[in-house]
Formats: C-alpha cells, sequence, structure tokens
C-alpha cells in the first residue's frame, strides 16, 4: 500500500482490507484448464510501520497462526490478538495465502497421461 509521499511524509489514510480476497473475477482460464474452484486468499499477515517517514520509524507485524489465531509480533514482544485488531491497522504490506482448494489444475489428456506412463527402453537411455 502506499503510505509514503515522493517528496517525504507519510499517508495516513486508512484503507479496509478483507480477511480473505477473491481474484476469481480477475483471473483469466487458460486453454483446457478448468476454472478455479475460487480463487480465494487469505489474510496470514500485515506490516505496520510506526513513524512519520520512511527514513525512520519502527515496523511490527501481526501474523495469522495455520490454526487461525492472529499474534502481534514486535521485536521481543509478542501477543495474541483478535482477527478485528489485525484487520484495523494502517497497514504498510499486506501478506495473502492461496487456498489450496484454489488451485486450478488441467485436466489429463490421453496423450499426457500416456507420456507419463510410457517406460524408458534401453534405445531412450543416454550412453555412459
Amino acid at each position: 500500500l502506499k503510505r509514503f509521499r515522493v517528496l517525504g511524509g507519510k499517508i495516513n489514510k486508512p484503507v479496509s482490507y478483507p480477511p480473505t480476497l477473491s481474484l476469481a473475477p480477475f483471473i483469466s482460464k487458460a486453454k483446457g484448464c478448468t476454472a478455479p474452484a475460487s480463487a480465494r486468499y487469505d489474510l496470514s499477515g500485515v506490516l505496520v510501520h510506526s513513524g512519520h517517514a520512511a527514513s525512520a520509524g519502527h515496523y511490527y507485524s501481526y501474523v495469522r497462526s495455520a490454526s487461525g489465531t492472529w499474534t502481534r509480533m514486535d521485536d521481543s514482544s509478542v501477543s495474541n490478538v483478535s482477527m478485528q485488531r489485525a484487520l484495523s491497522q494502517n497497514a504498510y504490506m499486506l501478506f495473502y495465502v492461496r487456498r489450496a482448494d484454489a488451485i486450478a489444475r488441467a485436466p489429463s489428456s490421453p496423450a499426457t497421461t500416456a507420456v507419463a506412463k510410457k517406460k524408458p527402453t534401453a534405445s531412450s537411455q543416454p550412453a555412459l
């Protein structure tokens, strides 16, 4: 997110961001590929800058664990926080992770299946 002006100074305008992001309307489907179940991404981290300029200040983060709990990481201080607190920050950078069910897979064709199952022959092995 753009948080700093070119000539210095910080932009503190509030920007809302969702815990789940769908990019399905913005993804084109490649020929021969099935559409993704959902091109959904889950927020996994929020980086925050405190201070008035890019050259000075302090960075800390909010991180979502695999179990879904949120933690504030600020140097040696680590504390559990609510998701709402992580969503209410003046974020500098957001990190989203693609859901496993969102990965589009190309359907297997008979030709690719045959190539994958083909066993190497003596004539196809390189000479040593």
